[in-house]
């Protein structure tokens, strides 16, 4: 049966769920440079508050994004999507007239729940658009928009700062909100997704489904859990770099973020093709050795070229697991629990993201950088360990 969302141009669907998780997240770049200065330069707020705010905005993009997912198949996702984005942006241009700490806040919260049942919508529309022999390619592409816009936004802001306007800031991140929900307004009319018939992947990539009470499985479970620890040596080394970096001497760490930035735009978008034909369980445990390498190279020595090394191996690395994973995740679900599945695997990535902050951090105060890196490098071992003794007997064991 082919009744998936948009059957007939189920590319051009993908392309708009893209463009809209594009303009999204580049409003996300966008705040994530004028929170702060709106909090400390504006309302004479502390760091301690930036961190407030980034927490209340992270928190809740998970917990709605977890809690909201049951319900999304009673809904049109594409008219989720709209407005989601609709309330996100409004949120956002709200935050241009506070005038207190505690109120910008209090709009992260309700920005953090329409963004996480955004994204939930979104990802879910691109899975169940396409087949499921495409489905790693089209995640692919939208894992894509989601690093380019976290790399255009901050640009954005900095040239808007120039003229000293915060206001701005949120007003353009309000602008980019509202065309997220322009760009996909006019599938909203599509109607409600029913079950379609799934098609098993080729040469049994998924060999076992244990099913659990919650409609997830056991191997959505492990592919969350090795992509969380997989994500720590970002989550620290994107924390931390400031400071690092100018220890090792770099006056502006800019570059090295640009790094990231283009090679990860560049892996996602020259591997989507590929993606669907790669088995997926020994893909992971490459990409993830790639990463334990990455944090060894770091513990030993986290020089200037080591820090440009280290931030094109984690974008390659992370380019490629998370796409296999998700993909192996989704293998064989039926499309009714998709959205369940995307939002616990989605919340992987914040998950790995925060506690590899607050992990290296902790180590990096008592013991040093050095040290830090090293103990992320051991748990990241401890991910491909789970993925070999775990993940591969449901895997495809083809190329392992």
């Amino acid at each position: 049966m082919s009744s998936v969302t948009g059957a007939s141009s189920p590319w051009r669907s993908v392309t708009a769920a893209c463009f809209a998780v594009l303009w999204v997240f580049i409003s996300m770049g966008l705040v994530a440079v004028g929170t702060p200065l709106h909090i400390v330069h504006e309302l004479g707020g502390t760091e301690s508050d930036v961190g407030g705010a980034a927490m209340a905005f992270g928190v809740t993009t998970v917990a709605v994004r977890l809690g909201f997912s049951p319900f999304l198949n009673h809904f049109s996702q594409w008219r989720v999507i709209v407005v989601a984005a609709i309330a996100y942006a409004a949120a956002l241009a709200a935050g241009a007239t506070v005038e207190s700490v505690g109120t910008l806040i209090l709009l992260r919260v309700v920005a953090g729940g329409a963004e996480g049942i955004f994204y939930l919508a979104a990802a879910s529309a691109v899975s169940s658009a396409v087949p499921e022999s495409q489905r790693g390619r089209a995640l692919s592409y939208f894992s894509v928009s989601l690093f380019a816009g976290i790399a255009i936004g901050p640009v954005i802001a900095e040239v808007i700062y120039a003229g000293n306007e915060i206001s701005a800031i949120w007003l353009t991140a309000a602008l980019f909100g509202g065309l997220a929900a322009a760009t996909v307004a006019p599938l909203a009319r599509r109607r409600l997704i029913r079950d379609i018939e799934i098609t098993p992947a080729p040469d049994g990539e998924v060999r076992r489904t244990l099913r659990l009470s919650s409609g997830l499985t056991k191997l959505t479970v492990w592919c969350t859990v090795s992509m969380s620890l997989g994500t720590l040596g970002y989550g620290g080394f994107q924390t931390l770099l400031p400071l690092v970096g100018r220890e090792a001497g770099l006056a502006q760490t800019g570059g090295v973020f640009a790094f990231f930035a283009v090679t990860s735009v560049v892996v996602r978008a020259s591997s989507a093709h590929m993606i669907d034909r790669l088995p997926s369980y020994p893909t992971a445990v490459g990409a993830t050795v790639l990463t334990a390498a990455v944090m060894t190279l770091l513990a030993i020595s986290p020089s200037i070229m080591g820090l440009h090394v280290a931030a094109v191996g984690l974008a390659i690395s992370l380019g490629v697991q998370y796409p296999v994973l998700l993909k192996l995740a989704l293998a064989n679900i039926p499309q009714r629990r998709q959205p369940q599945v995307i939002a616990l695997y989605s919340s992987s990535f914040d998950i790995g993201m925060a506690l590899g902050a607050l992990l290296m951090g902790a180590i990096t105060e008592a013991f040093g950088f050095g040290s830090a890196a090293g103990v992320v490098a051991m748990l990241t071992i401890a991910a491909i360990l789970l993925q070999i003794v775990v993940l591969r007997p449901y895997s495809d064991r083809k190329g392992a």
